[in-house]
């Protein structure tokens, strides 16, 4: 999730039950596009409220609220990242000029800009990884295909 702080990233439970009034917009829709545009070598718009890029070996799908078709303001994108690439340094340069600061929801915390790789992509990752050795080795289906998600959605 990306948004758009008033002031540094958001720590505690009560901070989060505040997160509307912790926002500042990010933009009307058409400046939102216009700042993901900057950052994609290549862009599928067929859905208004979700753009799909292609970067430095990762898609990403970025997602604007369902009620983004016709708001005058965006105040939060959502942004799923797939593939075998890095996707930090895009997210960064999408994020840090405009001042807008990404939770990783895998991880659960804010991105560190300063890190080679974000955590939760990282975890993703490795996860990613052991599904394609059981599914090569031809173990599917067995009891050594046993996968541990290396996250929790909660």
């Amino acid at each position: 999730m990306v948004y758009k702080l008033r002031g540094a990233p958001l720590q505690t439970d009560e901070e989060w039950e505040r997160l509307e009034d912790l926002t500042l917009p990010m933009g009307t829709p058409t400046e939102v596009c216009t700042l993901i545009e900057t950052i994609a070598e290549s862009l599928d718009w067929r859905n208004p409220t979700l753009v799909v890029l292609q970067r430095d070996g990762c898609t990403f799908s970025i997602a604007f609220p369902p009620e983004a078709e016709t708001p005058d303001i965006v105040d939060e994108i959502s942004i799923w990242v797939y593939g075998k690439g890095e996707p930090l340094k895009a997210i960064a340069e999408l994020c840090v000029p405009n001042g807008w600061s990404a939770y990783d929801t895998t991880a659960g915390n804010w991105i560190n800009w300063e890190a080679e790789v974000a955590e939760g992509f990282r975890q993703w990752s490795e996860w990613r990884d052991r599904i394609e050795e059981i599914v090569s080795s031809g173990h599917v289906g067995t009891e050594s295909a046993t996968l541990e998600q290396p996250y929790s959605d909660s």
